[in-house]
């Protein structure tokens, strides 16, 4: 077991630098993130991937919980507590308690009590087969507030064996606005910055802002060709009616006056 330990947190802190990012804008990796459909793990380490949904009155979080084989034993010892083979409903329930009391969410340095909102749990032959995954949800309210604002996710849960991945999903809230995160070398502790607007005012979407942009520049040449025909009209009305008076000439005029 201690080769197993020593080479999961090896290959964690591998990894270290090509997951870390420092208050930098967060857009392509998210989208990165919610593109990709799943994530390779070695079958020494317990991957607990998880991905944060924030609203203007919530947080969500979604736990993707996948065991190595060779990790196994250790994560069924907390799952089948009494070793009859089975994951009843008691012990699922069991388990996702402690998994919520290894994990914690502050915002703006206020921790906040989170609830199970559902938990999805494979069978141990799945799970004896590497092809076994145990889902958990669960949220939390968020404290009303505006202006620039920092959730803290972390997890210490089975620590020693864990391989931790977390991000951000792109938010559906008009409101909100992710501007930069943080992680720590082993991805345990994550911190999320994002502005929420006021109530009863939104942020302009980029896309938004193209629209407007091409609506605008649309505008702006229907104007331009309006102004260009009335022009060329009006100079070709002063041109008939200059050569109208040159064909008439003053005898016409005589004419006229007879």
């Amino acid at each position: 077991m201690k080769l197993v330990i020593s080479t999961a947190l090896a290959r964690k802190r591998s990894l270290a630098s090509l997951r870390m990012t420092t208050g930098v804008p967060i857009a392509g990796a998210i989208l990165l993130t919610v593109a990709t459909p799943g994530f390779a793990h070695r079958v020494d380490e317990y991957l607990q991937a998880a991905t944060i949904l924030v609203s203007s009155n919530r947080v969500q979080v979604q736990m993707r919980l996948v065991p190595g084989v060779a990790v196994l034993p250790t994560v069924l010892a907390d799952l089948d507590v009494d070793g009859n083979g089975v994951i009843s409903e008691l012990e699922q329930r069991g388990y996702a308690e402690r998994v919520l009391g290894d994990v914690s969410l502050t915002v703006d340095g206020e921790r906040l009590p989170i609830r199970l909102a559902s938990s999805s749990f494979a069978s141990i032959d799945e799970l004896r087969r590497g092809l076994g995954e145990n889902y958990l949800e669960f949220d939390a309210t968020l404290p009303a507030a505006g202006g620039n604002r920092r959730i803290v996710f972390e997890n210490t849960h089975h620590a020693r064996i864990a391989a931790y991945l977390v991000n951000a999903l792109v938010p559906k809230d008009p409101r909100i606005r992710i501007t930069g995160q943080n992680r720590d070398y082993i991805q345990s502790s994550y911190a999320l910055d994002f502005t929420q607007a006021a109530p009863g005012t939104r942020f302009i979407s980029l896309g938004s802002l193209l629209r407007l942009a091409l609506l605008l520049c649309g505008a702006l040449a229907l104007s331009i060709q309006l102004v260009t025909r009335r022009r060329h009209a009006r100079q070709v009305l002063l041109r008939d009616t200059d050569v109208e008076s040159f064909v008439a000439g003053p005898g016409d005029a005589s004419l006229v006056g007879r």
